[in-house]
């Protein structure tokens, strides 16, 4: 009953703490955001001309891999941040997810790749009648054919 009440403030005072937090950021010359299509996975930080993408995943609260947030993306791919940058960006990305989650749990192991990712989610598709297809540099799952099904 607890949790559910958390849940319930947070649900209902989330506009206003969006707006603070999107006003701090602008104001401290930095942004985070979770783009659409990284459907909850990845988000963006970004500081002037730098930024990386930090992997996420969500289950009870949130997990962050931490070692996502080890080198910029831009303006050098694979520069790395200092330990006072890597502390700031840890610090504002745990405060941009906290508008999201009470829970936010850091993790040292290294994500999944997009690569790990898509076999991943062949194995499991593939277990339950789902064909992986590449539609135009798309990838999609399809339902295999009863026919099809038959033999796997």
């Amino acid at each position: 009953m607890l949790q559910f009440l958390k849940n319930i403030r947070l649900l209902t005072s989330f506009p206003k703490r969006k707006r603070l937090e999107l006003e701090k950021q602008k104001r401290e010359g930095y942004s985070v955001e979770m783009p659409s299509e990284s459907r909850g996975e990845w988000l963006i930080y970004r500081e002037g001309e730098k930024s990386l993408e930090a992997q996420l995943t969500w289950g009870d609260g949130c997990r962050l891999y931490t070692a996502s947030l080890e080198t910029w993306n831009a303006p050098v791919k694979g520069e790395r941040l200092t330990p006072e940058e890597y502390d700031l960006v840890l610090r504002r990305i745990r405060e941009y997810l906290s508008l999201h989650t009470s829970e936010v749990s850091l993790d040292d192991s290294r994500g999944m790749t997009y690569e790990e990712g898509l076999a991943r989610m062949k194995e499991m598709g593939e277990g339950e009648g789902w064909e992986m297809v590449d539609d135009g540099g798309q990838v999609k799952f399809v339902r295999k054919s009863s026919k099809d099904a038959g033999k796997a």
